[in-house]
């Protein structure tokens, strides 16, 4: 089985939908998708990624069904002053070299950032969801594998966020969340394409082939939008924080 996992076009969170440059890369991602046999779609009910997956759908004939678990992983936790903050996976340096147990699997749910926080509720119902997807699919989850109950070649595309693929991608590569999340920057309507591996019969893991592939777009000549990053360098007058 194959699983593409899709950020959604340059977003318009003020309309709910993707700008007019989010659209051109909405086009051009279609014109990808076309190039492949997708057997199920599944979308994140935000308007960001609905309108990112339309002219695919509409072109190609296929139906998609919408999964309000898919929505962004946006969840209030605490900043180093005590605050509140939304967006628990865009940390500063600062907080990720302060804990020691950021980039343990077993640990990094205990950081103080998250104390008194849902953010660990939701990552595991969203887990938990996508557990039952891939299940349903022929992929149980067992510890830190897969049992196979249906070996099959099926492609399935999921249209999403940046930070909820991060979620994902920890789930199916046993790693934090969090980690993934601040070193992993796909630019808007990058595709990330993870193969099962079943080398027994009857058990399988997940591994990637391409992360944040663009090259739809640069087919187009059409140049990467910058959102979800900061600044290259200190002398850059683009997004800081």
């Amino acid at each position: 089985m194959r699983l593409i996992i899709i950020r959604h076009a340059e977003p318009d969170y003020e309309h709910n939908t993707i700008t007019k440059r989010g659209f051109i890369e909405a086009s051009a991602l279609a014109d990808r998708l076309l190039e492949e046999k997708v057997d199920y779609v599944y979308l994140s009910p935000l308007g960001r990624a609905q309108d990112t997956a339309k002219e695919y759908l509409e072109r190609s004939g296929k139906k998609a069904i919408t999964c309000d678990w898919l929505q962004e992983f946006c969840y209030k936790y605490n900043d180093e002053n005590g605050y509140k903050r939304s967006i628990p996976w865009d940390f500063k340096i600062e907080q990720v070299a302060a804990f020691d147990g950021f980039y343990d699997n077993s640990r990094y749910m205990d950081n103080k950032i998250f104390k008194d926080t849902e953010v660990e509720e939701k990552y595991k119902y969203v887990t938990e969801q996508f557990d039952k997807l891939l299940e349903k699919h022929g992929y149980k989850r067992k510890d830190c594998y897969y049992e196979v109950t249906n070996s099959n070649k099926d492609t399935i595309v999921i249209v999403c966020h940046l930070g909820l693929e991060s979620v994902l991608l920890s789930r199916l590569f046993n790693m934090p969340f969090m980690a993934i999340a601040q070193h992993f920057a796909p630019v808007p309507s990058a595709m990330s394409i993870i193969y099962t591996e079943e080398r027994k019969p009857g058990i399988a893991q997940f591994r990637a082939q391409v992360l944040g592939d663009y090259s739809h777009l640069t087919k187009r000549n059409i140049e990467p939008s910058f959102m979800g990053r900061f600044r290259e360098n200190a002398f850059d007058e683009t997004r800081s924080d």
